[in-house]
């Protein structure tokens, strides 16, 4: 069986007679891609880089809560400098319109003329009802 062995433009070669090979071989990415995973230059570069990036934290960190003068700046980089230096809340009320309070003043008064009508028909119904009793007392006849 001849296998063809294809190569493309861009140098990515190909040969499939590697699949028929039954051999127990591993090699990682990093071994293949020939990566200095666990050495002392690989650790010395992630260290590098750390620190390079907690220099650029520090940078922004003081471009941004450090108070400048503002002289000679525009006004993007004025704002962007007071970004952080204004933590106050502000809220905006709208403003409350007196077109609704006659109508609440209407059925307050509604309420309230209700509320002593039925106080006034519920005490003279109590009296009314006492005072039956009372002649019903007085009219009742012993044998």
């Amino acid at each position: 069986m001849d296998i063809e062995v294809w190569q493309s433009q861009e140098g990515i070669r190909l040969d499939p007679s590697v699949l028929q090979e039954q051999g127990e071989t591993y090699s990682s990415l990093t071994d293949t891609n020939q990566i200095p995973l666990f050495t002392n230059t690989f650790e010395e570069l992630q260290k590098k880089k750390r620190e390079e990036e907690a220099e650029t934290l520090g940078e922004v960190k003081t471009a941004l809560f450090q108070n400048k003068e503002d002289h000679g700046l525009t006004e993007y980089e004025r704002i962007q400098n007071n970004l952080f230096i204004n933590t106050e809340t502000q809220l905006i009320k709208e403003e409350v319109e007196e077109k609704g309070s006659q109508a609440g003043t209407a059925i307050a008064s509604v309420a309230i003329l209700l509320i002593l009508f039925f106080m006034v028909a519920f005490s003279w119904m109590e009296k009314r009802s006492k005072r039956r009793r009372k002649d019903a007392i007085d009219t009742y006849v012993y044998e």
